[in-house]
This record gives structure tokens, sequence and C-alpha cells, in this order.
């Protein structure tokens, strides 16, 4: 018989639950991770799953005003992800639904990151990624003050990845990238609160 791919897996000591892939690994059995964070390792590869819970988010008026207050909340988010030696591109938002917590705004976005060029002409490290790519969905607790962040990081590294199934601007993703995608899909439709008191005043999401 066939092994399951994802399985149910306990966050945050039991109050949130998800699906996650069988072969990623807790990291905190490895090293030591924030509270605020649960993060999970490919053992087979590269890439990873964070699900962080974060302060909500309220961004000045003028930031609102242009993009929306979930918009302006999901880029702040974004930006402080993003290295600084790095350069992001992001290349879309869009609306995400998470069953288990319904009726809250939820935004997704996909970010491309490569490299900034390394002063002098030094070439990077033949194990630096070529770019990476960063599947976001930002999921807002308004009235929990939270802001809970799923995030897919998928570094494409030589060897890793077949460069030419990859074209940005066709929208074609390749292998690597469409199965972190599939990763941050399925810890985002399997999340369910078990104990809202988890965050800030323990208030539970009505349908």
């Amino acid at each position: 018989m066939a092994q399951p791919s994802h399985q149910l897996t306990p966050l945050f000591g039991g109050a949130i639950t998800t699906s996650l892939p069988t072969r990623f690994i807790d990291s905190s059995e490895l090293r030591t991770v924030p509270d605020h964070q649960e993060v999970y390792l490919d053992r087979e590869g590269l890439s990873s799953l964070t699900i962080e819970i974060l302060e909500y988010v309220r961004r000045p008026a003028e930031e609102t005003a242009a993009r929306g207050a979930d918009e302006a909340a999901l880029q702040y988010h974004i930006d402080d992800i993003i290295d600084e030696t790095d350069n992001a591109r992001v290349l879309a938002v869009e609306p995400a639904v998470v069953l288990g917590i319904p009726n809250v705004p939820t935004l997704k976005a996909s970010i491309l990151v490569t490299p900034k060029p390394t002063a002098n002409g030094i070439e990077q490290k033949a194990s630096a990624p070529d770019f990476t790519v960063l599947e976001v969905v930002l999921i807002r607790l308004a009235a929990q003050e939270t802001d809970l962040l799923v995030v897919a990081n998928v570094p494409h590294v030589k060897g890793e990845y077949t460069p030419e199934e990859v074209d940005i601007e066709a929208g074609r993703r390749g292998g690597l990238w469409e199965a972190g995608l599939a990763n941050l899909e399925a810890a985002v439709s399997g999340l369910v609160v078990k104990d809202w008191s988890l965050f800030g005043n323990g208030e539970e999401v009505k349908e």
C-alpha cells in the first residue's frame, strides 16, 4: 500500500492542526525555534513550511488608501521576510479561503526572490539558489489582534530543479515550484484552530 503524502500534524502544542507532507520534519528537533513559529523542513530537499503567529498589522492611511488595509498588511509582512541582500518581485496577489477559519480576510501572494549582484564581480556560492519562490498566505484575525502567516519557501538550486521547466513570464512554474505550492495549499486548506486561547483574547471566529 502506498504511503500517504500528507498527515495531520499538531502545531503549537495541539492548539492548531493542519496537513503537512510526511517527508517534512519539525525543525525544532534540530535547532531552537521561536515560540510563535512552527517550521518544517523537507528531509529530501531544501524547501520548508513556516506557520507564524504575528501581531495584527495596521498600516498608515496613505498605504491602505492605495491598496487596502489587508494588502498593505501583506506587503508589510513580505518586506519583513525578504532579506535586504535580495531582490523581490511580487508576481501575484489574490484572495484565498481557509475552510477551517471561515469569514476572515485571507490573501495569497507569490514572490520571486533573486540575489542581488555581488560586489566586485564575486561569484555566488555554488550552493546558492538561482532563485527562491515564496508562496505566502496571510490570514487576518482582527478580533484576536493576530495575523497568521503561512509560508512555503522553495529555493531553486542547480541540480535540484529543471531550468527548462520554468518560464516566469509564460506562467510555467516547474515541478519543484508546483510541489511547494501544493504543500502550501494543503497546509492552508487543512488548517483548524482547536484552542482559541492560543491568541490574545481567545475569542473564536464564528461561522
